[in-house]
Formats: C-alpha cells, sequence, structure tokens
C-alpha cells in the first residue's frame, strides 16, 4: 500500500455521510430494540462533533475568506432544518386531533411551540422528562431536544468566533481549545452532580461541538496507514460505546469520550472503510436528518397504538420510514430548500408557515386542546386521565415526599429529611426505597399497628443496594443516610421497595449486612407492573368502559413484561438467602393480563405509573400485610411509646 498522504479537508466526504448512517442507525436501534442496542444515544454524540466540524468549516472559511455573512449563515441552517421540523409538526397537529384527547393534544401544541422556538430541551429538561422516563413514548417531540441543542449552538457560535477573530486573531484556536476544556470539565462535574442539565442543556454539551471545532482548526494530514488505522480504530470504538454503554450510565460524563474521540478519529483519518462507502451506508448518511426527524413519531405512534410487543410491528415501521424519509430528503431538504435559495420561495414565506404553525399551536394550547368538532366522549376520557395526573401532582400525595431526600433538594436545594422521618424508638420497621417506597407509606402506617414504629428514607430514582458506584452522588448519600439510620434505630424488620431492577443491586450482599447490623427480618417488594405508556392512557386509548367500571383485568400491548422477568430474577437470586421476596406480579397479573382498576374505578397506578391511594392500600392490604404481619416485632414493645411525625403523615387510624 502507497505511503502517499491523504488530503485532510476535501469537498464531499464518503466518511462523514457514513458517519451520519452510523449514528443515525444507532440513534434508531437505541428506540425500537433498547434491548438489542443499549447505547444507541451515543449516536447524538457523534452527530454533536460532525455539526462541531462542519459549521467550523464553514465559518472559519468564510472569516479567512473576508466574505462570512451572519444573515446567510443563519438562513442556510434554517433552510437546512425548518421544512422538515415544520412538516413533521404539522403532520402531528393533524394526527393528533384525530385521536388525542384534549389535554394530550395541549401538551402536543406545547411540544410544538418549543421545538418549532427551539427550546424543547429547556422544556424537557424543566418537566423532568427524558428518553428513560417511564412515560417518554408520550412525548411527540422529544427528540427535537438534540436540534434544539444544536441550533442555540449555530446562534451563539458565529458570534463567538466573530469576537475571538477581532479581539484574538493570533491566539483565537488557543481560545476555542480552552473553551473546550471548560466545557468538558463542566459536563464532568453536571454528569455527576446534575445529571438532567448535563444530558439536555447546552452548556454540558458545548465541548463536543468544540471537539468537531477543533478537528477543523487544528488539521491533520495522515500517512495512509495510519490513516487506515485510525479509521478502523475510531469506528471500532464507536461501536463499542454503541453496544457497551448503558442507560443508566452518568452522561454525557467521561464514557461520552467513546463516541466522541471515536469520531475524531475517523474525521482525522479521511479514510472510509470500503464497507462503509457502499450505496445503502451512504444513501442512509445523506436522509439522517428526516430519518432522525419522522423516527421517534412514528414509534411513539406504535406506543400509542399499544404494537411494540412483538418485533413485526417495528420492522414494518422502520420499513415504512424509508421511503418517508427519501421523499421528506428529496422534496423538503433538496427541492423546497433549493427553492427558498434561489428566491423562487422566499425565506418571509417559509418564515411565515413557521409564524402560522405557531399561531395554530398556540390556539389549541388556549382552548386547553378542546378543538371544536372533535368525537363528544373526548372531554369523558380526558377528565379521567387528568385526574389520575392530579392524585400524583396534586396536594393529595405531597406528604409522602417529605422523607424524600431527592424531593427535598429539587423543592429546597438540600437533601435533609425531618427527624421524625428516622424518630424511632428501635425495634420497628424501616422502609426504605425509591418513590415507590413513599408510595407505599401512607398505607404500610395505615395498616401496621400503631404500636410499630414505622421509620423511613427514601429518594426518588435511588435504588437501595451496595453498588460499587451510585447512579449519582445523591444515591450513593441516600444509601449513607440510611444506613447509618438503620444502625441508630436497629429496627426489627427493614422493608425494601423499589420500582425495577431488584436483581442488579446485590441485595444477598446487602441482606447479610442488615442482619450483622442486628435486622432480624429483611423483606424485599418484588418490582411493579411496568408500562410503556401511562396506565390511564392506556385504558382510555384501548379499554374504555366508563370512569365507574368495576376491576378490570387487561391484556394490553403497553404492559412492559420485562417485570416479570426481573421478578423471576430476583426469586432466583434470593433463594437461600435470608430475607422474604413478596412478588407483585404474581398477585397483580394473571397469564397475560393484569389489574389496572379496583371496585369503584380508582386505578392501581396513576399517570406516573406510581400506586395510587387506593392502589397502594390494596397493595399493601392483600400483598404485603399478609407477608409481613408475621414477621412484625412481638406485641411487647412498650405501647406507651409512639414515634412523633408531623400532621403531614396522619393516614387515617390504624388497627391495634
Amino acid at each position: 500500500m502507497s505511503d502517499t498522504a491523504v488530503p485532510a479537508r476535501a469537498t464531499f466526504r464518503a466518511d462523514i455521510a457514513a458517519l451520519r448512517a452510523i449514528a443515525v442507525s444507532a440513534v434508531i436501534g437505541g428506540h425500537f430494540f433498547p434491548t438489542w442496542v443499549s447505547g444507541g444515544f451515543v449516536g447524538v454524540d457523534v452527530f454533536f462533533v460532525l455539526s462541531g466540524f462542519l459549521m467550523t468549516q464553514i465559518i472559519v472559511t468564510g472569516l479567512d475568506e473576508g466574505r462570512f455573512s451572519l444573515r446567510r449563515f443563519y438562513a442556510m441552517r434554517a433552510t437546512r432544518i425548518v421544512p422538515v421540523l415544520l412538516a413533521v409538526c404539522v403532520t402531528l397537529l393533524a394526527l393528533g386531533w384525530c385521536v388525542l384527547l384534549p389535554s394530550e393534544y395541549a401538551t402536543l401544541a406545547r411540544e410544538i411551540l418549543a421545538s418549532l422556538g427551539f427550546v424543547s430541551n429547556l422544556l424537557y429538561w424543566r418537566h423532568r422528562i427524558g428518553y428513560f422516563s417511564p412515560n417518554a413514548h408520550d412525548e411527540w417531540l422529544l427528540h427535537t431536544w438534540s436540534l434544539a441543542v444544536e441550533w442555540q449552538f449555530y446562534l451563539l457560535f458565529p458570534l463567538f468566533l466573530l469576537g475571538v477573530w477581532r479581539c484574538a486573531p493570533r491566539h483565537r484556536r488557543a481560545v476555542v481549545l480552552a473553551s473546550f476544556v471548560a466545557g468538558f470539565a463542566a459536563s464532568l462535574v453536571l454528569s455527576v452532580q446534575r445529571p438532567d442539565i448535563a444530558f439536555f442543556l447546552l452548556p454540558a454539551r458545548l465541548w463536543e461541538l468544540l471537539l468537531g471545532a477543533l478537528i477543523w482548526l487544528y488539521p491533520l494530514t495522515l500517512p495512509r496507514r495510519v490513516a487506515l488505522a485510525a479509521t478502523v480504530i475510531g469506528h471500532g470504538v464507536i461501536v463499542a460505546g454503541i453496544v457497551l454503554i448503558q442507560p443508566e450510565a452518568q452522561w454525557p460524563g467521561w464514557l461520552a469520550l467513546l463516541p466522541t474521540l471515536g469520531t475524531l478519529a475517523v474525521l482525522y483519518a479521511n479514510r472510509p472503510l470500503p464497507l462503509l462507502r457502499g450505496r445503502a451506508v451512504q444513501g442512509i448518511g445523506a436522509i439522517s436528518y428526516s430519518l432522525y426527524m419522522w423516527h421517534w413519531p412514528a414509534l411513539t405512534l406504535l406506543y400509542f397504538l399499544g404494537q411494540t410487543q412483538t418485533v413485526l410491528p417495528s420492522i414494518v415501521t422502520l420499513a415504512a420510514l424509508i421511503p418517508l424519509s427519501i421523499g421528506s430528503y428529496f422534496l423538503l431538504e433538496n427541492r423546497l430548500r433549493s427553492a427558498l435559495m434561489r428566491s423562487v420561495i422566499t425565506p418571509a414565506a417559509l418564515g411565515a408557515a413557521v409564524l402560522l404553525g405557531l399561531v395554530i399551536a398556540v390556539a389549541v394550547l388556549a382552548l386547553h386542546g378542546m378543538v371544536p368538532g372533535r368525537a363528544a366522549d373526548l372531554a369523558l376520557r380526558d377528565r379521567f386521565v387528568r385526574h389520575n395526573a392530579e392524585v400524583f401532582f396534586g396536594p393529595r400525595v405531597t406528604y409522602w415526599r417529605v422523607c424524600d431526600r431527592f424531593e427535598q433538594q429539587r423543592l429546597t436545594g438540600g437533601e435533609a429529611i425531618p427527624a421524625a422521618c428516622t424518630a424511632g424508638p428501635s425495634g420497628g420497621v424501616f422502609l426504605w426505597g425509591d418513590s415507590h417506597a413513599g408510595a407505599l407509606y401512607p398505607a404500610l402506617r395505615a395498616h401496621i399497628p400503631a404500636r410499630i414504629p414505622l421509620d423511613r428514607v427514601t429518594s426518588a430514582g435511588c435504588m437501595p443496594g451496595l453498588d460499587a458506584v451510585p447512579s449519582t452522588p445523591l444515591c450513593g448519600r441516600a444509601t449513607a443516610y440510611a444506613l447509618a439510620a438503620i444502625a441508630r434505630l436497629r429496627p426489627h424488620v427493614v422493608l425494601i421497595v423499589m420500582r425495577k431492577d431488584q436483581d442488579q443491586h446485590h441485595l444477598p450482599a446487602l441482606t447479610a449486612r442488615l442482619h450483622r447490623m442486628g435486622v432480624a427480618q429483611v423483606v424485599i417488594l418484588g418490582p411493579a407492573i411496568m408500562w410503556t405508556s401511562a396506565p390511564p392512557r392506556a385504558i382510555v386509548r384501548r379499554h374504555w368502559t366508563g370512569v365507574t367500571a368495576g376491576p378490570l383485568w387487561i391484556a394490553d400491548g403497553s404492559i412492559d413484561w420485562i417485570f416479570r422477568a426481573q421478578d423471576a430474577a430476583l426469586k432466583r437470586q434470593m433463594r437461600g438467602v435470608d430475607a422474604t421476596v413478596i412478588s407483585q406480579a404474581d398477585a397483580l397479573c394473571r397469564g397475560d393480563r393484569c389489574l389496572t382498576r379496583l371496585a369503584g374505578g380508582a386505578m392501581v397506578q396513576e399517570q406516573t405509573q406510581h400506586p395510587t391511594l387506593e392502589g397502594a392500600d390494596f397493595i399493601v392490604r392483600t400483598i404485603v400485610m399478609p407477608r409481613l404481619r408475621p414477621l412484625l416485632p412481638a406485641p411487647d414493645l412498650d405501647s406507651r411509646v409512639r414515634p412523633r411525625y408531623p400532621p403531614a403523615f396522619a393516614i387515617g387510624p390504624a388497627p391495634r
């Protein structure tokens, strides 16, 4: 093989098209087949590096040649991005008018406003909605968060470079390099301390875009053999990230170096592998933006219809996405963009179309989704869904957040919980878990005899266990706090409750440690029923029989049966361990049907998949207490001693 150097800057680069194909395939694969493509979300990080590289090329070349125009730059970005985005929003407005409840339609309108304003990342961050949230697939435009981050970068970065070129022309590369280092340091800190900010907001993502900028500002020309090695290693590192990185990773932290440095190696090599030069790969790279924009609404529609339990609907949907994206690419990305750039269609016309979309979305939002001419019973169904949302977000359950360290941090900025949460005295029951433990607390307090203290430490999103590396520092501190409280109180029973993944947190080792600390009984509640969409929405979409219908066992495509596998894994793991495992799956599901509503119409689980007050009472009374009651401390505990709880903890009379 010749050692002739490969030019680092070419007009068309097949390696970039291939990287786009890999990135969009990773993202779509991770969304449609999360079990098989666990780290598909790293494709977005590849896109960020590519965007930084390409935008820097455009801006710096224009500045160096004295022909850079902010107006033209923004116009080119808008004509590249807006037509497809607008088409997606208009399509969803039409679809929503046909199938969505009024409150859902209003929520969609809010999403459209945020997306067309390129602030949807702020919307989803503020409302704590992410790809791994229980009800992520109720958000039709969730994927536009990355588009918002890129657009914010497009707005600010040329202004930044203009300032650097004018004020520090001799040190311009060093200034960008220093900004990259500062951004990377901020990302590392935020990924640990505030993962929500790190994932969604530009400050924590800026370093990835600036890494792409540095690749252009610090060009390298590699010998062919070195370039070949770099491209093989780079692609291998990217694929390793896609396959190996898990959703629980602190992101974008150190692990984000895998896809970003892999992209760096490929861009510097500028030598696409023969396998990636084929028409299919290059074609996917060409339509990657349209594919990305249409895939999430298509997947959300699958979840809306409850068609995600088998692979076939996903395969059919993916097959349909290809011609749709090809048409979108040629009609919206190419022809319409060309017409705009040639002034056949003026930018003002595009702006007017966007403004019209915004006005329609505002109108829908102002009407709370109650658009005239829609089905009459939608309002009744909507009240049912909104009621079950208010069950969680309203004042009825604020008391079970009192002893939640995560909620205290979110609400007050500190993690301290009231001393009454662990007031003792010793020898009682200690409830430890995530927000699902907090949701069960009122019913536990009502059914455990009042003579027995019920202390608790909960933290939303934090699973009890002995993880070597907790998911967040807050979770690590919550575990340490709970263990310290248990050591001080020496409860007779420790009840561990968490929504899922009980088999992944070293519970046998935790059980042994608790016994060494003097705990007589360790009780573990198995995973809750999991859903890919909010249970009330599944009811009104496919099983509507009226608000006052009796108990309802349903088989539905939005039931995520992974909880049954986790329940079985927990039982296997705890076999032979001195602990009591209580299965919710065995009690709440029969075959392919699960209990969703109780007598009188109350839901077992509400909008965020936590148990309702009625559901918690049912779970505790019929599932937990029959196994827990024989394990409670003997009645010789001094009945005159009462645990001290703030008034908000009073849930009603407790049987004695």
